[in-house]
């Protein structure tokens, strides 16, 4: 049998391989062999050798090609590659199962063993990542973990991970460690630490809504590498002209998801992004775009303190 696990997501692909390799062991003693598609050296000829070979004192072969570049724009097969393992794809060994993942790169699509691929192989495409796939994997791994949480404590860990999805293993490990059958939100608070671009957004919040207090104490709580302020100054317009293009899109009655994959960024800063674009003036966003512009400006050719700089800016933006 053949698969073809594709997706952005560099943890949904391994949870698909994880349920493969452990249904086949499940049934047969495997033989588990994996090819770096990513290298230079890596050869066609080898991989389907592997496939084709009875394997030795097991009763099943599971081979593992990752991330192999042909399938990219930028990488190729020779015709006699190509067509070797289009060969292989179309009459596979009983004995063996390919397993082809891609988590790092779009494959394209236009390219014959692409094609093959797609139409030989048990396809795994998961949907974009968003809140509502974040929110039931972690629920699910929760459950089988045997960890209660309650809504206030899921709901605050989905925000957390929202932006790095690909470290829940990490956190749900961490979670386990803890000892705790029932979590509450001062635990997720303790544990699981906030998503840089949820602070970036309370702080894009505050000054749009002229609360000085709370931008001054949101830009002095960030972390070190995001609170250099001629770095902060350009992370903040990024996501003011974010805030701009999304209601721009909005206007044309686009969904989040679409409008995500238009802006190619996370569909979770869309959803943010969308509701403060509904709560401000298209005039008000474009004033800071422009304050921040000038403050950059005045930063790089020293003509103010940046520390300085940024919380006069604060000032100047909360109290007009």
């Amino acid at each position: 049998m053949n698969y073809a696990l594709l997706a952005d997501s560099e943890l949904l692909v391994k949870k698909e391989l994880n349920k493969l390799i452990n249904k086949y062991e499940g049934k047969y003693d495997c033989d588990i062999i994996e090819y770096d598609g990513n290298i230079k050296d890596f050869n066609i000829e080898y991989l389907v050798n592997d496939l084709n070979t009875l394997p030795f004192l097991h009763e099943h072969r599971i081979v593992i090609l990752n991330n192999p570049l042909f399938l990219s724009a930028k990488g190729s097969l020779s015709d006699a590659d190509v067509n070797t393992l289009d060969e292989y794809l179309k009459n596979p060994a009983d004995f063996s199962s390919l397993i082809i993942y891609v988590d790092n790169f779009k494959i394209d699509r236009r390219k014959k063993i692409a094609k093959s691929i797609i139409k030989n192989c048990e396809l795994y495409e998961p949907p974009q990542v968003d809140e509502s796939m974040i929110k039931g994997i972690i629920e699910k791994d929760l459950y089988q973990a045997k960890i209660n949480i309650n809504n206030q404590a899921l709901a605050e860990l989905v925000n957390r991970l929202s932006d790095n999805f690909e470290n829940w293993d990490n956190e749900l490990e961490k979670l386990v460690l803890y000892g705790k059958t029932d979590l509450n939100l001062n635990d997720i608070k303790l544990l699981v630490a906030e998503s840089e671009h949820d602070n970036i957004f309370d702080l894009v919040n505050s000054v749009l809504e002229k609360n000085l207090k709370t931008s001054v104490s949101t830009f002095r709580s960030l972390p070190n590498k995001a609170s250099e302020p001629i770095a902060l100054t350009m992370l903040l317009a990024s996501q003011f002209r974010l805030v701009h293009q999304v209601a721009t899109l909005a206007k044309d009655r686009m969904e989040n998801q679409a409008i995500a994959s238009e802006l190619k960024v996370h569909p979770y800063r869309v959803q943010i992004a969308r509701k403060i674009s509904r709560k401000y003036s298209t005039n008000e966003i474009l004033s800071v775009l422009d304050r921040l512009s000038s403050l950059e400006q005045n930063i790089k050719g020293g003509r103010i303190n940046p520390n300085i700089g940024f919380e006069l800016f604060l000032i100047e933006v909360c109290t007009i």
